[in-house]
């Protein structure tokens, strides 16, 4: 539910921010768009993984703390590209590097497609529309797929 709020507020950020740059004129560089949202993303993620490659080795003892943290280490040293171009959740699910940047790799999987859906909208909002509609169905009806195909019953395990 709190990865959805996220998501919601991103969107609607992206949103705003391209319609009120529609309203004064601007047009949307697509590239810049892009290289924008990198740039500013790439330097704390690049702490992130630098981080977990040279300095949680030190943070912490016990008795599988080392093993914890070599495993991190080696996903790192391995799939650093996969977190640096935000695909971990998709390429390597189960060797990310650091395992909570996931949830960039999907924002940014839906700020791929902002730029479309939103110039869809603004040229031909009922085209538009229809187009944002058909895509959440798809989605919805995928991962209602997935649940019933896995057989999962929607409860949390607790422990």
């Amino acid at each position: 539910m709190t990865v959805d709020t996220f998501l919601a507020f991103a969107s609607i950020l992206v949103s705003y921010s391209f319609f009120g740059m529609a309203s004064k004129g601007v047009k949307l560089n697509i590239p810049l768009f892009y290289l924008n949202r990198h740039l500013r993303l790439l330097v704390p993620l690049g702490f992130a993984v630098g981080a977990y490659i040279t300095v949680t080795k030190h943070l912490g003892g016990g008795p599988l703390y080392r093993d914890l943290v070599h495993a991190y280490n080696m996903s790192c040293k391995t799939f650093w590209w996969s977190t640096v171009f935000y695909i971990q959740a998709f390429i390597n699910p189960r060797l990310m590097c650091v395992v909570q940047t996931w949830f960039l790799g999907v924002d940014m999987f839906w700020y791929y497609f902002a730029p479309f859906l939103l110039l869809a909208i603004s040229k031909n909002p009922l085209s538009g529309y229809l187009l944002l509609f058909t895509i959440y169905s798809c989605c919805t009806a995928f991962n209602f797929y997935i649940a019933w195909d896995h057989h999962f019953n929607g409860q949390m395990p607790v422990s």
